[in-house]
């Protein structure tokens, strides 16, 4: 869709710096800002590398952790009860960095 209409707006110098510092924290544009503010989608604070690193390493760990599960599954060695409960602890972590920030978790749901 192209978009060829105009919005002209008038901000007090308050209000034109929240929303200035606020599109910056997101890292986009004013425009993309407004139109996820009219559409009503939640813009959220971008991630730092940090985050992004963080988020990597907790994926890696849980491809790992699932990849011992199954080895360890298959020959009996393990308690399943307190290894899943493990699992879920680090599912649960990388949720919760990739709700805060509104990023792909990068995990594939599970069909049922």
């Amino acid at each position: 869709m192209k978009r060829d209409c105009r919005l002209q707006i008038r901000l007090t110098q308050r209000e034109l710096d929240m929303l200035n510092r606020k599109v910056r924290t997101a890292r986009t544009t004013t425009s993309a800002f407004v139109r996820s503010a009219i559409s009503g989608t939640e813009v959220y604070e971008a991630p730092t590398v940090d985050v992004m690193l963080l988020l990597r390493e907790l994926r890696r760990v849980g491809y790992n952790v699932n990849q011992i599960l199954r080895r360890a599954n298959s020959s009996g060695i393990v308690d399943m009860p307190r290894f899943r409960k493990d699992m879920e602890e680090v599912r649960r972590a990388a949720e919760a960095v990739t709700k805060a920030y509104g990023v792909d978790s990068g995990r594939k749901e599970r069909k049922k």
